[in-house]
Parts: structure tokens; C-alpha cells; sequence
């Protein structure tokens, strides 16, 4: 098996485990409007996900690049979600009232958590030149040597740890899931495998923290008080 082969074949184990996790609650069996919406928003990575494998392993590389932004993004959203310090914000959200904020505007929020806030940060910024790649800025373009040859644009490293961030972002939105259906023991689980990928990406040169702490339970409000800002 080759070294592609070997790492997707992890990718599709770890979603076919993600999904299956997801499926064992059902989402009426959560009265708060947060939970439920997080719940929501990490079975949306889960998919885009193994949308992204389905690219690698078909051999689309730049697109699999470019759904790294949006595998990022919904992960963001579900730790914003979890996070929001009121109901009555998620309810909003919810019903179609109002919409999330910007990323960068998320970032800014999740970045200011206890605990995994400098660790998010840490991450995030290191991330600068790889968003070019996702939004088919000038490292996308520049790759096309030969139009029509899709599978040169990319070489087997680079495509690799486009598998590797996906996991461990999926393990992180999986990490967000554990506290909103509050299971401490899923929670340990998951971050035994996330401290496996992530050894795995700082061998490929990620700059993944080592001391990356257990995340915290959020800080919640009682419903029906007046909402933040989406800005927050």
C-alpha cells in the first residue's frame, strides 16, 4: 500500500467512526438551542470531510485543497456555537433570524477561550500562506504546469497533509460534540486519537502544540436574556 493509500484508508476509518458516533443521539433529545446546533454543525464537517477524501482519493487535488477552507470554517462554527454565552443568540440562529458572523470575526471569539484559545490562535496563524491554496489564490494557479494534468499539481506530501488537517480538524469538531452532549468519556477517547494525528502532523511539520490541553465545558447564560452581538 502506498503512502496516499495508507493515509486515506485512516481518513475514511476515522469518518466512518465520526459518523457513526453522530447518529447515536437524536438531535430532539437536546433541549438547548446550542447543542443542537453544534450537533449540526459537526455532522456538516463530518460530510465535507469525507467530501474531501472522495476528491483525494479521485485524484482532484486542487479542489480537496479548496475544501480545506470550508472543512475549517464549519469546525469554527461549531466551537462558536457551543461557546455562545445566551440561548436566545442560538435560538435566533435556529429559527433563520440571524446569521453567524465572518470567520475571522469567529476566530477572533474562539481564540479568546479559556484554556484552547492560545492553542487556536497558535494554529490559526500559522495557517496564512496555506489559505492561499484554498482559495484558489496564486500557490493554486501557479502549480498548473500542464493544463489537464491534475494530478501533477500536487506532490505526495502536500496531499498528504491535506488528509492529515482534515483529520485533526474533524477531531476537533468531534471534540466541540462531546461537550454538547456532555460525555466526558468521549472526550478522552477522542483526544487520544487527535493526540495521534497530531504527533502525525508535527512529523510532516505542522506546528501542532504538544501540551494541547483538554478543552473546556462552556460558560452559559439561562435563556431568554438579551442576545450578544454577532460580533462577539
Amino acid at each position: 500500500m502506498s503512502l496516499l493509500d495508507a493515509r486515506f484508508s485512516r481518513s475514511a476509518q476515522l469518518n466512518q467512526v465520526c459518523v457513526r458516533i453522530l447518529g447515536k443521539r437524536p438531535l430532539e433529545s437536546f433541549s438547548d438551542a446550542r447543542d443542537r446546533l453544534t450537533i449540526k454543525a459537526t455532522d456538516y464537517v463530518a460530510e465535507l470531510h469525507r467530501s474531501q477524501l472522495l476528491l483525494l482519493t479521485d485524484k482532484h487535488y486542487g479542489s480537496a485543497a479548496a475544501m480545506m477552507r470550508l472543512v475549517m470554517e464549519g469546525a469554527l462554527s461549531a466551537l462558536y456555537i457551543l461557546h455562545l454565552k445566551d440561548e436566545a443568540h442560538a435560538i435566533r440562529l435556529e429559527d433563520g433570524k440571524t446569521f453567524l458572523p465572518g470567520a475571522g470575526k469567529m476566530f477572533a471569539r474562539c481564540s479568546r477561550l479559556p484554556v484552547i484559545g492560545v492553542n487556536i490562535e497558535v494554529i490559526g496563524k500559522s495557517q496564512g500562506p496555506f489559505h492561499k491554496f484554498t482559495h484558489g489564490d496564486m500557490p493554486q494557479i501557479n502549480r498548473r504546469h500542464s493544463p489537464g494534468d491534475w494530478t501533477s499539481t500536487f506532490d505526495e506530501r502536500a496531499i498528504a497533509t491535506f488528509s492529515i488537517i482534515a483529520d485533526f480538524v474533524l477531531l476537533g469538531a468531534m471534540d466541540t460534540y462531546s461537550h454538547a452532549v456532555a460525555d466526558p468519556v468521549l472526550q478522552k477517547a477522542i483526544r487520544a486519537v487527535r493526540d495521534e494525528n497530531g504527533a502525525e502532523a508535527r512529523a510532516f511539520g505542522m506546528p501542532i502544540p504538544e501540551d494541547d490541553t483538554f478543552s473546556p465545558p462552556p460558560v452559559r447564560t439561562t435563556t431568554g436574556s438579551t442576545p450578544p452581538p454577532l460580533a462577539e
